[in-house]
């Protein structure tokens, strides 16, 4: 098969001088566009009773232009642009082991372009935005075995490794400016493994769990804070230093129970996030935690139509939590908390034609 992808996003940008919160005169003003063309194909060949390899192939063209309308005697024109390409392959085999059981292994290239947000200032207080930022780009390793027991239960089970270039990573944080630089080498690896099973008498469970851990492989430079104080300065950032904002593990679980013939179901979940760092210099870290939820509802159906009620009661216990981070802040406000108790109560319909 093959195919070819087109996507186009435009933005007019403004910015003010910030007045201690109060929006002063007005500091930029330009109509940024993002362009993203991708051409892609892909075989699958079945070459013996239990063995098959597929292969693919992506070019993708990413195209960033921006015009500038501020315009003055100490800002200068900042239109311009920046195109990242990159042709990207993939391979991958599997082994049908049994009737139930396929072992599989794969790996690619990857192609990560920066974001508008990243490329929004440049180093050093310049206007304009950032082109010289690069993409990044990994090589991504994968091997698992997918599976049934007894019909009842769906077994995926991976080891992964992905080893990145040019990560893009902060460069500098102060009076809410980020700009971002490629620095970077890194390394991902981990597991992953999901189970989904059916007990009978209206009961199912689903588990998920992800063991990731994700370093600097290669030391870099950085102007930031030291968690101790709200002035940057120019520090290294060790290689085995941990990547900001990735948990060490996370797993997601629930008990569900159906009641065919009325249409209720009722659950449990629960969900836990491991300890997340806030910097490069992993001075600072959320700690991890465990939250659970409730849930319960009905549904009626009929030919054309579904209705369903619900009701959700999230964070069960309370539990006072970090539930994301502001990495690399410069006035080291890092953490987000997550709300209490709370509940949720819906109806939704649908209604095909």
């Amino acid at each position: 098969t093959a195919g070819l992808d087109y996507d186009r996003m435009a933005q007019h940008r403004k910015g003010y001088i910030n007045n201690n919160g109060v929006s002063g005169a007005l500091k930029r003003d330009e109509d940024n566009t993002v362009t993203n063309t991708d051409a892609y194909a892909q075989l699958e060949w079945k070459f013996a009773p239990k063995l098959s390899v597929s292969a693919g192939v992506r070019h993708s063209r990413v195209d960033f232009n921006s015009k500038d309308y501020f315009i003055t005697k100490l800002n200068p024109n900042d239109s311009g642009g920046v195109r990242y390409s990159k042709t990207t392959p993939v391979a991958g085999v599997v082994y049908n082991a049994t009737p139930d059981w396929n072992v599989y292994a794969n790996i690619g290239n990857g192609f990560e372009t920066p974001t508008l947000i990243e490329l929004a200032f440049r180093p050093g207080g310049a206007t304009g935005l950032n082109f010289a930022l690069q993409p990044s780009t990994s090589l991504h390793k994968e091997i698992g075995v997918k599976g049934k027991i007894g019909g009842t239960t769906r077994v995926n089970f991976a080891l992964f490794h992905v080893d990145t270039s040019d990560e893009i990573v902060v460069n500098s944080a102060s009076g809410g400016r980020t700009d971002y630089k490629n620095a970077a080498k890194t390394r991902r690896e981990g597991a992953e493994l999901s189970i989904e099973s059916y007990f009978g008498a209206g009961f199912e469970a689903y588990l998920a769990y992800t063991l990731l851990d994700a370093q600097f492989t290669q030391s870099f430079t950085t102007n930031s804070t030291n968690c101790l104080s709200t002035t940057a300065t120019t520090v290294t950032v060790a290689d085995g230093n941990k990547i900001p904002g990735v948990p060490a593990y996370m797993l997601f679980g629930e008990l569900v129970w159906r009641h065919a013939a009325s249409g209720f179901h009722a659950g449990v979940e629960v969900r836990s996030n491991g300890k997340i760092f806030v910097n490069d210099l992993n001075c600072a870290s959320a700690d991890a935690y465990t939250v659970a939820n409730v849930r319960a509802g009905f549904e009626q159906r009929g030919r054309k139509w579904r209705i369903s009620e619900f009701v959700r009661i999230d964070n069960v216990s309370d539990r006072q939590y970090i539930g994301s981070v502001i990495i690399a802040d410069g006035n080291n406000r890092f953490y987000e908390p997550s709300p209490g108790r709370n509940y949720l109560l819906g109806i939704s319909a649908q209604l095909s034609f």
